[in-house]
């Protein structure tokens, strides 16, 4: 049994984990077009790391609206909160 919803946790964190990479992305890119076009989309493409560490920062500075950020780093540690809990009842 505690396997089985080691799995759980597990598939749910992993899914967490991906919608809000996927979405918040989205959303920095939106956020980077708005200010510097097309051009900037590509360069924040190519340049992934830096796009979903800064533009949810520069968002909520820019333009107060902090949902980015909250969205992008509350969802990242909920998932990761989820996988250690998968990984430790999968220990046990």
């Amino acid at each position: 049994m505690r396997l089985l919803f080691s799995v759980i946790l597990h598939a749910l964190a992993v899914v967490i984990g991906l919608a809000v990479g996927v979405i918040g992305f989205i959303l920095c890119c939106s956020v980077i077009a708005r200010e510097w076009g097309f051009g900037g989309v590509v360069l924040g493409i190519a340049l992934a790391p830096v796009t979903f560490l800064a533009a949810p920062i520069y968002a909520g500075i820019a333009y107060g609206n902090w949902s980015l950020l909250i969205l992008e780093y509350g969802g990242s540690f909920v998932a990761f909160i989820l996988y250690t809990i998968a990984g430790l009842l999968a220990k046990a």
